[in-house]
């Protein structure tokens, strides 16, 4: 690898370190800011890749590339769960035990309801996942988020 990529790498560290310490804008200096340093990440992180891509393993001076792996797994929800049925025990006692996370997909779920003839209720509020009286709902709480946007140049 040539001298010039480690300055050029040297220089972005450098200049990492120096905006680190600079005060943080606000307004429309932020939001520009913010898509500029995206921008840097992007690239640097393809550039990233573009290494791992051509290098697996390798050992350098101060870091090595390495591969690991990474277990994936698959699971038989049916017999799991007839299983945990057979001895007595719910869906919720396998979710106490924190051996289970359910994950909602709100249009899914409204549109399954609605083809099984239940109803579903939603409701302004966060809902505690204790068994209610009053059926199957959904509580709808909206909450900020901040992300970074591209505008198109006029």
């Amino acid at each position: 690898m040539s001298d010039r990529v480690f300055r050029t790498v040297h220089t972005l560290e450098a200049a990492a370190h120096a905006l680190s310490r600079e005060p943080i804008p606000s307004g429309g200096e932020a939001a520009d800011l913010l898509g500029r340093v995206r921008a840097v990440e992007t690239k640097l992180a393809d550039y990233r890749r573009s290494i791992l891509a051509e290098e697996t393993t390798a050992e350098g001076e101060h870091y090595a590339i390495v591969t690991e792996q990474k277990g994936q797994r698959s699971f038989n929800t049916g017999a799991i769960l007839s299983s945990v049925y057979d001895k007595g025990l719910s869906l919720q006692d396998l979710i106490a035990a924190g051996a289970v996370k359910l994950s909602y997909t709100w249009t899914r779920l409204e549109h399954f309801f609605r083809a099984h003839d239940m109803e579903l209720s939603q409701v302004g509020h966060e809902i505690e996942d204790v068994g209610d009286v009053d059926g199957p709902h959904v509580g709808s709480v909206w909450k900020p988020y901040t992300r970074v946007i591209a505008r198109e140049k006029e």
